[in-house]
């Protein structure tokens, strides 16, 4: 609600369409703001479970499986797994407590050593002692949204000691092994209900992490970006997962033009060089998690880092930040 003075053209009439096509009121984010607020006293547990099985009471189960696989006799065997599943035990999982997020204390904090005002731009660009550079450009194209990205390091030109494919596989691994005092499914709980989150890429001259956040959760964005700086994760579990993932990925890929492109045609383009293109079997095989880290703890430890922060901010509180 708080940003639907300055939604774009493009969702709004998303938005007519899709309540249109399935037969809805299209209304505002304040009316459903104040129709969520007026019942959300009523949002129990017990509300809950009571309203999933009254909506699945009495009807009986639709299951769809889409796959290239060949089943032998499919609708038997799909029918068996449900059932089996069904035959299960299903266990209450251990409330474990959302918990405290670990990084809120970075020391002392640093001083601007330089402070200019780019007026034709309209942004200010900080540098301070200890070489961090920031940029900040107040917006109004978007009412409660802030955009933080961080530069860092080389990127895809980063030396790597067992084949260039080790930067796709730290990618992939990098936010998916939570952090040192947090691993990923904790910090889903920590942050949860807090607007903040982001990404992190290898580009071709540098390394980026980058998020959105809003002016309330503006220095919890900044602790959560500077705490996977500082102590990520490199979890065994991240890089499971990458490699559990990694051929249905590959598969996709080759179900269009353009998943063709990312997954062999840039590589083929670039005489065979494997940073570009999707790794193969064999390479997302060969790269462990202490290469992966290698590979970006020159960067993480030792590089400048750029800081640009773009939205609805105040310089000062932005700053302070």
């Amino acid at each position: 609600a708080a940003q639907a003075a300055t939604r774009e053209n493009s969702d709004l009439a998303g938005g007519i369409w899709s309540s249109w096509r399935y037969d809805n009121v299209f209304g505002t984010p304040a009316a459903a703001l104040e129709r969520f607020n007026s019942r959300v006293d009523e949002m129990t547990l017990e509300a809950v479970e009571a309203a999933f099985r009254e909506q699945w009471d009495g009807v009986e189960p639709q299951v769809f499986l889409a796959t290239s696989l060949q089943i032998d006799n499919p609708e038997a065997a799909i029918t068996a797994a449900w059932e089996d599943s069904v035959g299960t035990p299903v266990e209450a999982m251990e409330d474990a407590g959302a918990g405290e997020f670990a990084y809120t204390d970075f020391g002392t904090p640093g001083d601007i050593a330089q402070q200019a005002e780019v007026e034709d731009l309209g942004l200010t660009r900080v540098v301070f002692e200890n070489g961090v550079r920031v940029t900040l450009k107040p917006t109004d194209f978007e009412d409660d949204v802030i955009r933080v990205s961080v530069r860092f390091g080389r990127g895809e030109l980063e030396p790597r000691e067992n084949g260039e494919v080790v930067d796709t596989i730290a990618s992939a691994i990098f936010q998916s092994s939570g952090l040192g005092q947090h691993s990923a499914d904790e910090l889903q709980r920590v942050l949860a209900g807090r607007s903040v989150g982001g990404g992190f890429a290898v580009g071709e001259d540098s390394f980026y992490l980058g998020g959105s956040t809003t002016p309330a959760d503006f220095q919890l964005q900044m602790q959560l970006m500077a705490a996977y700086l500082t102590d990520p994760g490199w979890r065994p579990e991240g890089l499971a997962q990458y490699r559990a993932v990694a051929p249905e990925i590959r598969r996709n890929l080759r179900s269009s033009p353009s998943g063709m492109l990312q997954l062999a045609v840039s590589r083929l383009l670039r005489s065979g060089d494997n940073r570009y293109g999707y790794p193969t079997p064999e390479e997302v095989a060969a790269v462990e998690i202490d290469e992966a880290r290698a590979f970006l703890a020159p960067a993480l430890e030792r590089s400048p880092i750029e800081i640009t922060v773009v939205g609805d901010i105040d310089i000062d509180a932005a700053l302070d930040a």
